[in-house]
């Protein structure tokens, strides 16, 4: 029996991680944000890499759900690489206890404005 693709929450995940990635980018820029910026960031990224695995019904981890976004075919300034970048520096934040340093929230918002709506507009190709 094969699973079908839950679209509606690849959907609900895409809406969630546009509406926040807005209020992320709205925020001022300080050092003692940084961290739970930086996090949240990669969050909105990892929703979009969650909603294209839900639609080809697997799971994966955070790993393979970054790598799902590095994969698309968009056009950027920089290699989509990067956002594996936030995904190790988000990992240290969660559970190494790192505090993201200005230059760390600065690089984090710089790859939201470079990728965001590339990708954002990719995936949204995909689930329809």
């Amino acid at each position: 029996m094969s699973k079908a693709p839950d679209v509606a929450k690849a959907r609900a995940l895409i809406e969630a991680g546009q509406k926040e990635m807005a209020y992320l980018l709205s925020l001022k820029a300080t050092e003692e944000g940084a961290s739970t910026i930086v996090s949240r960031v990669y969050e909105c990224f990892h929703k979009l890499g969650q909603a294209l695995l839900l639609k080809e019904c697997k799971t994966g981890n955070h790993e393979d759900r970054i790598n799902t976004l590095i994969t698309l075919p968009v056009t950027v300034s920089r290699p989509t690489r990067a956002l594996d970048w936030l995904r190790k520096v988000r990992q240290n934040i969660n559970y190494n206890g790192y505090q993201a340093s200005t230059d760390d929230l600065a690089e984090s918002l710089s790859l939201a404005k470079t990728f965001w709506t590339p990708l954002l507009t990719e995936v949204k190709k995909k689930i329809q």
